[in-house]
C-alpha cells in the first residue's frame, strides 16, 4: 500500500507519530528519533560551556487534560472508533481542555489508549524548556539526545564547572558543594560522559572519585555533581542550530524517564 495523501514532510510526520518519534536532517542524512527511555547522556551542560539560559514553564492551566484518539478497528471492517484518556485531577481543578487526535496507523484500542496517555503525560512531565547558547562541544548534538544540565545560578548552589583529573583525584575550578556519595560526571576527550560517585572530599575544590575515568580527560573538562536528594537534571534536545562559527542556539525539554511507566496508567471514559 502506498501512502500518497500529503506532502513528503507530512507523510514523514505521520509515520513518526506511530512511535512517538520525530525526524531531523543531520549531516546530509535523515535521522529518526523516538520518544522513549534513553540512558545515554550525550553531553554535560553548565555555565562553563553554555550561557544566557532562558526558562519557559508551561502553566497547569494551559495543560491538555483530555485526549480523544480516533483509530480504525480491523475487527469491525475498519470503521473509525474513539478512545478517551483524561487527567481527572486537572479537569476538576481547571476545567476541561481537550484535544482530538487521529491516530495514524493505530488499529487497536490498547494502542490508541497508549497514544492518548502519552499526550497527557508529556504535557505534565515535559513542561519545562530551557534555551541557551552553547559552544563547540554542542556540534555533536542532534534533537532527541539526552544531556545532563546544571544551572548553578538558578539553583543557588555551585554543583558544576570545569575540572582537572589525575587518576581518581579531581581538582575543581572553584569551591563546590560536594558530598560523599553524590554522583559525579565528567566529559572525556572523545565526548563520552564518565559517571561515578564521590569517595571523599579533600576540601571544597578537591575530591576523590570511587572510579577513575577509563578514557582520557583533558584539563578543564566540564563536570557536574548530582545531589543525592535531587538527582541528575536530565533534558532532551529539542533544537540545536549553529548560528555562527562555534555558537549553537539550543533548546532543551525536561526529560523524566518515569513518564514511560505512567503511560500505561490510563483513565478511560
Amino acid at each position: 500500500t502506498a501512502i500518497t495523501d500529503g506532502t513528503k514532510i507530512q507523510i514523514l510526520e505521520q509515520l513518526c507519530s506511530v512511535f512517538f518519534g520525530s525526524f531531523v536532517f543531520y549531516k546530509g542524512g535523515l535521522r529518526i528519533r523516538a520518544d522513549k527511555p534513553d540512558a545515554n547522556i550525550k553531553l554535560l551542560v553548565n555555565q562553563t560551556n553554555a550561557g544566557d539560559f532562558t526558562y519557559e514553564h508551561a502553566t497547569l492551566k494551559s495543560f491538555i487534560n483530555k485526549v480523544v484518539v480516533t483509530y480504525v478497528d480491523p475487527n469491525s471492517f475498519y470503521i473509525e472508533k474513539t478512545v478517551t484518556a483524561e487527567n481527572q485531577q486537572g479537569i476538576d481543578k481547571y476545567g476541561e481542555k481537550a484535544a482530538q487526535v487521529f491516530g495514524f496507523g493505530i488499529t487497536s484500542e490498547t494502542q490508541a489508549l497508549r497514544y492518548a496517555n502519552w499526550v497527557l503525560q508529556s504535557e505534565i512531565e515535559n513542561s519545562l524548556t530551557v534555551s541557551y547558547q552553547g559552544g563547540w562541544d554542542h556540534y555533536r548534538l542532534i534533537p532527541g539526545d539526552i544531556v545532563q544540565f546544571e544551572d548553578s545560578n538558578e539553583r543557588g548552589t555551585r554543583l558544576a564547572g570545569r575540572a582537572t583529573v589525575s587518576g581518581s583525584n579531581v581538582a575543581l575550578d572553584g569551591d563546590c558543594v560536594a558530598v560523599v556519595g553524590d554522583a559525579f560526571s565528567i566529559t572525556e576527550d572523545d565526548g563520552t560522559v564518565h559517571e561515578t560517585t564521590i569517595a571523599s572530599v579533600t576540601d571544597a575544590s578537591n575530591i576523590v572519585l570511587n572510579a577513575a575515568p577509563s578514557g582520557t580527560v583533558v584539563n578543564n573538562s566540564t563536570f557536574t555533581i548530582a545531589d543525592q536528594s535531587i538527582g541528575k537534571q536530565l533534558f532532551r534536545v529539542v533544537k540545536v542550530d549553529e548560528t555562527s562559527d562555534g555558537v549553537f542556539n539550543t533548546t532543551l525539554q525536561l526529560y523524566n524517564a518515569d513518564k514511560y511507566n505512567l503511560i500505561t496508567a490510563v483513565t478511560r471514559s
